[in-house]
This record gives structure tokens, sequence and C-alpha cells, in this order.
């Protein structure tokens, strides 16, 4: 089934609702981004941000933001999907994750205008079916409804995982 985006999620009011509240509540989110950053930078060695490239609006790539938290290795050979039980974590890295903090660098996302505060979750290009009609989002309704993810997949035994990787 295709959903019709409603004339408000591809709105300009909608890009201005987004970027007037980033804007109102940078006094709270800049001290906060500085201090994960630092704390991602003294907790473990190699980059403070996690760029991914990401599908976008109408099929457009961009590359999506996010604080490191697993540890940084020169090789490709990361899991693709990621459980609390994943020994590859930086040692902030589950907390972080738990509470949504290493999302927060998307806001630079939103204000390039790559995303919106509400919609669907960006894919990995090759993991989105159908180009999405309207801006993807940091939240939505999949992220409130698996909010707990990783504990999610942890309660799954990793063979039954293999399949939906490869």
């Amino acid at each position: 089934m295709f959903l019709q985006p409603s004339r408000w999620s591809t709105s300009n009011a909608k890009r201005l609702f987004d970027v007037g509240v980033i804007i109102l509540t940078l006094p709270i989110t800049i001290p906060i981004l500085l201090l994960v950053g630092l704390a991602v930078r003294v907790s473990s060695t190699g980059p403070v941000l996690f760029v991914q490239t990401r599908m976008g609006q109408c099929g457009r790539c961009f590359r999506i933001l996010k604080f490191r938290t697993m540890a940084h290795s020169a090789g490709g050979d990361r899991p693709l999907i990621t459980t609390l039980g994943n020994q590859q974590f930086t040692s902030i890295g589950p907390f972080l994750r738990r509470w949504k903090l290493d999302e927060l660098p998307q806001i630079l996302n939103v204000l390039r205008g790559d995303m919106s505060l509400v919609g669907p979750r960006p894919k990995v290009p090759g993991h989105q079916s159908e180009p999405l009609v309207w801006r993807p989002g940091i939240t939505g309704a999949a992220s409130l409804a698996f909010a707990r993810e990783e504990e999610l997949l942890d309660t799954i035994p990793e063979h039954a995982l293999e399949r939906y990787v490869h």
C-alpha cells in the first residue's frame, strides 16, 4: 500500500515549524550536544560523529549525522543489526542509544533540509523499497513503537537475525 503525503507533511509551513522549533531549543540542545560530544571523545578513540549515507525525500541521498556509539574500526565488518549484547559498543554507547542522544546531531540534518523533526526514519540505500515522498524524520511512528529496539532484538536468537542481514 502506497501512502500519499498530506499537504502539511510536504509544506513550507512544516519546514518553517521544524526550523523554528530547533532555533527555539538551541539554548538547551547546544550544551547537550557539547557534553555528549565531549563524552564520546573522552570515552573512546576515533571520530565523535558517525556519518552514513541514507535515502531522503524523492530518493535523494544525504549524509546522516549521529554521535558514534560503536567502537571505531578500519574495517566495514560491523553487523547491520545492532543489539545491546553487541561487543562493539563504546562504554557510553548503550546509554546514548537508550536515551536517543546519539540522534541529536540530526538537528543539523533538519536545518540543512535533509530531514524533518517527524517523519519515517531514513534507510540505508538498498534497504528502501520505494523513495520517500516526504522528508525523513528524526522521530516517527516506528521510532516510538520500537523505542527499545536493541532490547527487543536481544531476545531473538542470533541465527534468526542473520537471514535479515544477508
